[in-house]
């Protein structure tokens, strides 16, 4: 599930956004970033917005109408924001500045969970689902050494979105393993064949199924650990917030000649 807030948007000033997202902004963000204190306008959305991606919502925005505003269009040239064309508004280039930052237009449906109403504008926040089509791919094995398998599995590791064996018990009481892949649909000859290749399978099991995910986006960002910086890159999601890439984890650890087990709970801290 993506929980998402949507920004539906007909006319607006600058100021009455910055109003809008301070109401809906709860108390806890407003500590956390002392908003109030001495910040200007354009950091004050900065950091509700970022505060709420670091919740988990991903941020949209309808497709807006045309802003007169020279300025603001440019803004738009190379955003994710769709426009109406022949319907104009008096959206200032401050606003379209912070949502060309945050938000893409949303095109998918959802599910309204609660709508805020404000001067010329809504605010909504909902949830919903990312679907796609993907292949599973299946053999069963009664005859396979150890050795035979792990080899098998480590070539479709790299050509697979996902693969792994499952012990289970074949015809005749024998013990058995399936091997089982996720692969594109442009992929799935390739997946099979190599599948055959690797394991002497005299067949494949083909199975189309569609899936729900996770909206994800990887960021790269600097951090210190044990007072050196490194680069990382985060995995980001709705449900697990963010995750460390395991291979930057294990790179870090090695650079510091610690125990990947430290190092890894010093990023969470820090992060």
């Amino acid at each position: 599930m993506v929980r998402l807030i949507l920004f539906d948007i007909e006319r607006i000033s600058f100021d009455d956004f910055i109003s809008a997202l301070l109401k809906i902004a709860s108390n806890r963000c407003e500590e956390e970033y002392d908003l109030d204190s001495g910040s200007n306008g354009i950091e004050r959305a900065r950091a509700i917005l970022n505060w709420f991606k670091r919740m988990g919502f991903e941020l949209f925005v309808n497709r807006i109408p045309m802003p007169k505003d020279v300025s603001a269009l440019k803004l738009l040239e190379k955003s994710d924001i769709e426009v109406i064309p022949g319907k104009k508004s008096d959206i200032s280039a401050e606003v379209v500045s912070i949502l060309s930052e945050f938000c893409k237009t949303l095109r998918q449906p959802f599910k309204i969970v609660e709508v805020r109403e404000f001067n010329g504008f809504r605010i909504i926040f909902g949830e919903t689902f990312d679907f796609d089509e993907i292949a599973v791919l299946e053999t069963n094995l009664d005859d396979i050494s150890g050795e035979i398998l792990a080899n098998a599995l480590e070539k479709l590791s790299k050509i697979c979105l996902d693969v792994s064996a499952i012990q289970c018990i074949g015809k005749k009481g024998r013990p058995a393993v399936i091997i089982k892949a996720l692969c594109r649909f442009d992929n799935v000859e390739r997946v099979a064949k190599t599948m055959m290749e690797e394991t002497g399978s005299l067949g494949v099991r083909i199975i189309p199924v569609r899936r729900i995910i996770e909206l994800r986006r990887i960021e790269e960002r600097e951090i210190e650990v044990f007072g050196r910086k490194f680069s990382i890159r985060i995995k980001l999601s709705s449900s697990s917030i963010l995750k460390p890439e395991f291979e930057d984890v294990k790179r870090i650890a090695e650079d510091l000649d610690l125990p990947l087990l430290v190092v890894y709970r010093e990023i969470l801290r820090k992060l």
